[in-house]
């Protein structure tokens, strides 16, 4: 019988199960005279290289968009339009990406991963390519199409794919793990990048951004990147760290072992519960960008100096590079449903409290800072959270509907944000509102990670458990 057909029931989403035996099996297939210690090595050893190589690139897509960002005042003398008008790259490479998060899961688990990431890689070079030699800002335009669908290819879409392929027991440990690498990454990396893009100038950084990113892309993923482990006959890792001690193993197998969902993917994005699961990730990203698009302004409204300011924004890299990967590990451990509540309530609390932090000074704005990083969760929803919900085989689709919408949600807060300090004259409204959009999610998880709605999917899904069974036992 399927692993689908033994479902774990009566319980809220994340939590383990009381089925005896619903865990998935550890038994590894190996050919006669092979050691089973040859096995797994051979299989932890594959798995890590390829989630490493994923790491690795998707710190260098990150790493990307902070090119741009530095080349941008530079483009904008080259080609005598206003910042504005040069910002509409981020734009357009946003809307690209909502519309490439639609198909791009499904395309990196059933194909090879390594086109995707080498498709990725040649846009980001022609994205440099027109910066350095566009007659016009209409080409570079164009080309920020190709850029948003490359960072997509190369970011957290595809590495979260691979991530929950790979991984069985801390899948979002790992997940949420990439996190760790490119803040690292962009932390040591961005003052060199500022500083050759000043001595170098336009062209020549852009043509040096361009190979750079090609060539090491390119040889990150011929070398580490590859299929997930069915299609070499492999199991999926457990991850040590996350097990901790043995006696606890039973239950975190059946943490990571999900209710697997018979019914298509297309059938399960038309249950309204779905959508409304959804919004949340939707909401933290819109709150977690009424402060990201704006920190700047915040902080010198709080009194800060620039260099003041600046230590703050390295505040924002240390939080993201302690909050984001502990969401994965405590979700791990206990389930995602409590931890992701208490998230939830930490981001609305700290965004609440700002009239306060403003009267704190230094500490005020660096607990501002850190936390804040507390809605960049909503981004690994769909490995984190979705996952142990529908089940490993629909995480490719619902990863990348989840990636939809965090991406609308970072596209509709900028302007929000900007017409209410343009309303109010002051940032305690737009981070109010940040506050409430906390708690909406809260309430929305709170909702739908429940037994209830869980038993109510179920439900909806007998059907299809019996037209697999029927058509096992044909």
């Amino acid at each position: 019988m399927s692993h689908r057909l033994r479902g774990h029931h009566n319980r809220s989403v994340g939590e383990p199960s009381a089925h005896h035996g619903s865990g998935i099996p550890f038994r590894l297939s190996f050919s006669s005279g092979e050691k089973r210690g040859d096995v797994n090595m051979r299989n932890t050893t594959k798995g890590w290289l390829c989630v490493s190589g994923g790491m690795i690139n998707l710190s260098l897509s990150y790493f990307s968009y902070t090119l741009v960002i530095l080349l941008l005042p530079l483009l904008t003398e080259q080609l005598g339009c206003s910042l504005a008008q040069a910002s509409l790259i981020f734009t357009t490479s946003a809307i690209a990406s909502m519309v490439a998060s639609m198909f791009l899961g499904p395309i990196v688990a059933n194909h090879n991963p390594k086109g995707v990431y080498l498709f990725g890689a040649a846009g980001t070079a022609v994205m440099f390519l027109a910066i350095a030699y566009a007659p016009a800002l209409e080409w570079v335009l164009a080309a920020s199409i190709l850029f948003g669908v490359a960072n997509k290819c190369n970011g957290t879409l595809s590495y979260q794919v691979l991530a929950t392929e790979w991984f069985r027991v801390g899948r979002g440990t790992v997940a949420t793990m990439a996190t760790v690498v490119s803040g690292l990454s962009n932390t040591l990396l961005s003052p060199v990048a500022g500083a050759a893009v000043m001595h170098l100038g336009l062209r020549q950084a852009a043509l040096a951004a361009a190979m750079l990113l090609l060539v090491l892309t390119a040889v990150v993923t011929m070398l580490m990147i590859c299929r997930g482990p069915s299609y070499y006959g492999m199991e999926p890792i457990d991850f040590n760290f996350v097990m901790g001690k043995t006696r606890k193993r039973e239950r975190l197998q059946r943490v990571a072992a999900p209710y697997e969902f018979a019914m298509p993917a297309s059938r399960l994005l038309r249950i309204p519960l779905v959508w409304a699961l959804l919004l949340c990730p939707m909401l933290m990203l819109m709150a977690e960008r009424f402060f990201y698009t704006n920190e700047a302004a915040i902080y010198a409204s709080m009194g800060f100096d620039v260099a003041q300011a600046s230590i703050m924004l390295s505040v924002v890299y240390i939080g993201s590079m302690i909050v984001v990967p502990l969401f994965g590990f405590l979700s791990d451990r206990f389930g995602p449903k409590r931890i992701l509540l208490t998230y939830c309530l930490i981001g609305a609390v700290n965004m609440f409290l700002f009239p306060l932090w403003c009267q704190t000074g230094f500490v005020g704005g660096a607990i501002l800072a850190f936390f804040y990083n507390v809605g960049t969760v909503g981004l690994y929803f769909g490995s984190v959270v979705t996952t142990p919900l529908f089940g490993q085989e629909k995480s490719p689709v619902l990863i990348g509907w989840t990636q939809v919408v965090t991406s609308a949600g970072s596209a509709i807060s900028p302007p929000l944000a900007a017409a209410m300090y343009e309303w109010s004259g002051s940032y305690v409204l737009p981070l109010a509102v940040a506050g409430l959009c906390y708690l909406a999610a809260f309430a929305i998880a709170f909702f739908c990670l429940s037994k209830k709605s869980q038993d109510y999917l179920e439900k909806l899904d007998e059907p299809y458990r019996r037209d697999e069974l029927c058509s096992e036992l044909k």
